[in-house]
C-alpha cells in the first residue's frame, strides 16, 4: 500500500530481486505507515493500518477511517482509486481496518462475519476505530468513514455507531439488505450467505438503520446508475430518508459508470467532491 507497482527481476539462485522499471515512482508517497492492533475484550485481536504524514506534527491529524470493498478482501496492495496518499499529503491520516471478513487471517475471522454484516463486522470495525482514536496523534473530534460498495455499507454502518464522526462519503453503499439482495446480479451470493429473502430474519436483523446517523453529519452518497451489484435505486431511497430527517446529505448519480468509477473524469470528480467536504466538515 505503500509503494506504486514495479518491474523486477528475481534470480532464484541468486541475490535479492533487482528493481528494473518504476513507471509510476513520482507516485511514491513520502508519509509512514504503521501496523496497529487492537485487543479486543473477548480476547480476539484485529489489525488496522495507519497511513501519516511524514513528519510529526504538532496538533493531532483528522481521522479518515477508509473500510474496504468485498467483504471477503483486506487493505494489502496498491491501489490507484483508493489511494491514502493525497489524503496524507493534505494533512489527514487514514485508517484502515480489517475486521471480520477480511481475508488472511483464517477462517475463523471470516465465520465470526459471515452473514453477521451489522452484528459482528461493524461492532468490530467500531472497536477498531474507537481504540485507535485513543491516539495523542489523532483528533477524535474529527473523524470520517468512507468507502466503496462493502465498505461503503460499513462506513455507514459506522456512522450509526460512533458519535465521533462527522462525515461519510459512501459510494455503492446500501443499508436495505433485502432490497439489494432481491434486485442484485450477485443474488447468488446473498442466498449463499443470508439464504432466501422472504424465509430469512437476517436480512432485517443486518440491515441498517439509519436514524442512527445523527442529523449533524453530513453524508455524501455516490452511485453509478448502471450499477447492477448495488441497484443505484438504494441510494436515491438512503438520500431520501436522510434528507427527510434534515440531515445533510448529498447525492452524486454517474449516468455511465456501473459499481465502480471507471472514467477518469469522474474519479476527478468524485475525488474533488470528497475532498472539498473534508475541508469544510474536518476544519480545525
Amino acid at each position: 500500500m505503500d509503494l506504486p507497482p514495479e518491474v523486477v527481476a528475481v534470480d532464484l539462485a541468486g541475490p535479492p530481486a533487482r528493481t528494473l522499471l518504476t513507471p509510476a515512482a513520482a507516485a511514491r508517497p513520502t508519509g509512514r505507515m504503521e501496523r496497529i492492533s487492537h485487543r479486543a475484550e473477548d480476547g480476539t485481536t484485529w489489525h488496522s493500518w495507519l497511513c501519516l504524514p511524514a513528519d510529526e506534527l504538532a496538533e493531532p491529524l483528522p481521522v479518515l477511517v477508509w473500510c474496504h470493498g468485498g467483504s471477503l478482501l483486506s487493505w494489502i496492495d496498491w491501489s490507484w482509486r483508493w489511494n491514502p496518499w493525497p489524503f496524507v499529503a493534505e494533512g489527514h491520516a487514514v485508517l484502515m481496518p480489517d475486521p471480520p471478513l477480511s481475508m488472511g487471517y483464517g477462517q475463523e475471522t471470516v465465520e465470526r462475519g459471515w452473514g453477521r454484516w451489522s452484528s459482528e463486522v461493524a461492532s468490530v470495525a467500531a472497536e477498531q476505530v474507537r481504540a485507535a482514536l485513543r491516539r495523542p496523534d489523532l483528533d477524535a473530534r474529527r473523524v470520517a468513514a468512507m468507502g466503496g460498495s462493502f465498505g461503503g455499507y460499513l462506513a455507514l454502518a459506522l456512522a450509526t455507531r460512533l458519535p465521533e464522526i462527522r462525515l461519510v462519503a459512501s459510494h455503492a453503499g446500501w443499508s436495505d439488505f433485502a432490497a439489494v439482495a432481491r434486485a442484485s446480479d450477485l443474488h447468488w451470493h446473498w442466498l449463499r450467505e443470508y439464504g432466501p429473502v422472504e424465509e430469512s430474519e437476517a436480512y432485517r436483523r443486518e440491515s441498517l438503520a439509519l436514524d442512527g446517523i445523527d442529523p449533524g453529519v453530513t453524508v455524501l452518497l455516490s452511485h453509478g446508475c448502471a450499477d447492477q451489484h448495488v441497484p443505484v435505486g438504494e441510494a436515491r431511497a438512503m438520500y431520501r430518508a436522510l434528507d427527510t430527517r434534515k440531515v445533510d446529505a448529498r447525492l452524486m448519480l454517474l449516468p455511465d459508470e456501473g459499481h465502480s468509477i471507471e472514467r477518469a473524469a469522474n474519479v476527478t470528480a468524485w475525488y474533488d467532491w470528497v475532498r472539498a467536504a473534508c475541508a469544510e466538515v474536518l476544519a480545525a
